[in-house]
């Protein structure tokens, strides 16, 4: 008979408590280094930046957006303004697309 590498550890039930502790999250989530401006920013205005540099920017706002809870964002940005600078925008919030082909299932059957 041979002894195994690592003997089963069991749990001593006695062991075991409860505690009012709430769960908090072990990895760390890096703040962002434009978090002031993108916390400042609302809906329908521009994020003026260098020209060149708006999609990058955009792509950054909308992560930070979509960590921030927000859903379907849309963010759109532009190289170069009327102002020479780049833009960027955070239009608003996706609304779930409305159709005219709603309940039109319906209409071949007969009422009972």
């Amino acid at each position: 008979m041979t002894k195994a590498k690592n003997p089963i550890q069991y749990l001593d039930p006695s062991k075991l408590r409860i505690v009012n502790e709430p769960y908090k999250d072990g990895r760390a989530s890096p703040v962002s280094k434009y978090e002031p401006i993108f916390s400042a920013v609302q809906p329908n205005q521009r994020i003026v930046c260098p020209a060149g540099s708006a999609a990058r920017l955009s792509a950054q706002f909308r992560n930070w957006l979509e960590k921030k809870g927000h859903k379907d964002v849309i963010v759109r940005a532009r190289e170069r303004c009327d102002d020479g600078e780049g833009g960027v925008w955070w239009i608003q919030e996706a609304k779930k697309p409305r159709t005219v082909w709603a309940g039109i299932g319906d209409l071949g059957k007969k009422a009972a």
